[in-house]
């Protein structure tokens, strides 16, 4: 098994303006779109920002940036990093003009063109279901929300409805320019079986605006956004409010139960999440999926212990950021880089996010849940690590009547992909030919079929026939 360098390969559960009372249509403007993905190497870059990927029919595909292409600088501004690209385009607007000093084969040139909107999600006209956009208000923003509804929606039936919570990345939910993500396949499953399917886009994403972004925000703020989710999905008046259900993808398996504890939900549906404290979860990412890299057993105790002072300080405290980094005790693990470190952002996230997330109680929250439950792990989710989420997410539910499941789905992956063995899964990461985005065969259509076999179970479920198990 090839060994790669701990810092490039670290998976974790891995997607603004001031808002006027104004019409919707004036206020949720479509965002321009680059269409290109970083590489993973670039996390802890100060070079420029290194092109992984290129989108076909994007802003980067028109101007033809290519896999491997270094943008050192976007309109006279030196880029840092990918991150760094992220955020200056924050301030570019549609059709507005692009000027990029690319590094290609260690040459120097310059490509030059309009950026576009962002394409969006459609689907054809004999389709059994349509899609339409629409907004949350919540405070001071208003956040994008995306709904597959049934075309019979408009005959006045209520129909089931499922809630997709994305993961921990600031990526939006908008797959208009990826129709063959597996993400977006998947949804689409759902829909198809006659499902209401419902997201909506995190603080500052896509199209959403406000004084709130994603990266700036903590764990609790963000729940706040899928909060306010939830209660405008049961507004709709073809909701049976009675049937809906969650569908919790990675971190969006660690929202779920505190969302049910929000609003009531049918069941709760899990992939590839955690139940423990995030700092353990940490531990277990340096001294347990190191392993699976190929890591030598310890040189991986040795990581873990190198980066404990600093996950200590860092969410286990409520020590300033300055002085966690510049802190002699956290020199060795931050010359390390085995923490990507950008900043206030850690793994591209405010370094308040996970802290906050730290002081959530998950297990006391699954067993606290009046929701069924479904948990579905991967045997190749190495952010999940192994099942014991699973089994202990399924076991924890203590009230009566309650159903939980546990699924394993041999040789699937965290993003929906299927794999004959772990070598051939890591060999496609290694070699970049790993894309969720154009899965080919690879997209593993079980998970769907699994979420659709317990979603019509469950609405045959009565507290009376409990002993029946209609939701497994």
């Amino acid at each position: 098994m090839k060994i790669i360098k701990l810092s490039l390969s670290i998976m974790l559960l891995l997607s603004t303006q001031f808002l006027m009372a104004t019409d919707l249509k004036k206020t949720l403007q479509s965002r321009p779109f680059l269409g290109v993905t970083g590489a993973i190497e670039q996390t802890n870059s100060t070079n420029g920002a290194l092109i992984d990927r290129v989108i076909p029919g994007g802003t980067g595909d028109k101007l033809n940036l290519k896999p491997g292409d270094l943008i050192t600088s976007i309109n006279a501004i030196t880029l840092r990093n990918f991150q760094h690209l992220v955020e200056t385009l924050r301030n570019v607007n549609v059709n507005d003009d692009l000027i990029l000093e690319v590094i290609r084969q260690n040459k120097k040139i310059q490509l030059t063109g309009k950026i576009q909107a962002r394409p969006k999600e459609t689907v054809g006209p004999n389709s059994s279901y349509e899609i339409f956009y629409d907004s949350v208000d919540i405070n001071n923003n208003r956040l994008r929300s995306i709904v597959y509804r049934p075309k019979l929606a408009s005959k006045n039936k209520q129909f089931p409805a499922l809630y997709f919570v994305q993961g921990y990345t600031c990526d939006s939910i908008d797959y208009g320019f990826l129709p063959n993500l597996t993400s977006h396949q998947l949804l689409n499953a759902i829909a198809k079986a006659g499902y209401v399917v419902y997201k909506i886009e995190k603080f500052g994403i896509g199209d959403s605006i406000g004084d709130k972004h994603c990266s700036q925000i903590d764990f609790t703020t963000e729940l706040a956004g899928f909060n306010a989710g939830l209660d405008a999905l049961k507004s709709y008046d073809f909701i049976d409010t009675n049937q809906v259900h969650l569908f919790g993808h990675s971190l969006g398996g660690v929202y779920a139960p505190f969302i049910a504890q929000h609003s009531p939900l049918k069941s709760l549906i899990s992939y590839g999440a955690v139940v423990k404290p995030w700092y353990d979860y940490l531990l277990d990412i340096f001294g347990k999926q190191a392993l699976i890299f190929g890591t030598p057993i310890q040189q991986a105790k040795s990581n873990a212990e190198s980066v404990k002072p600093l996950l200590l300080d860092w969410l286990k405290s409520e020590k300033k950021w300055s002085a966690i980094v510049n802190s002699p005790e956290n020199k060795a693990a931050l010359a390390s880089n085995l923490i990507p470190i950008d900043g206030d952002q850690v793994f591209q996230r405010h370094y308040s996010f996970f802290r906050d997330l730290n002081r959530y109680d998950l297990a006391q929250a699954w067993k606290q849940t009046s929701s069924h439950v479904l948990a579905i792990h991967g045997s190749l989710d190495i952010q999940a690590i192994d099942d014991s989420w699973a089994t202990e997410m399924t076991s924890l539910p203590q009230k009566h009547g309650l159903i939980s499941k546990k699924i394993i789905l041999k040789g699937t992956e965290h993003g929906f992909m299927k794999y004959d063995s772990l070598e051939e899964y890591l060999e496609a990461r290694n070699s970049r030919n790993y894309n969720p985005g154009q899965p080919g065969t690879h997209y593993d259509s079980r998970v769907s079929k699994t979420i659709i076999d317990w979603l019509n179970s469950c609405l045959l479920y009565t507290s009376d026939a409990a002993d029946d198990l209609l939701c497994v």
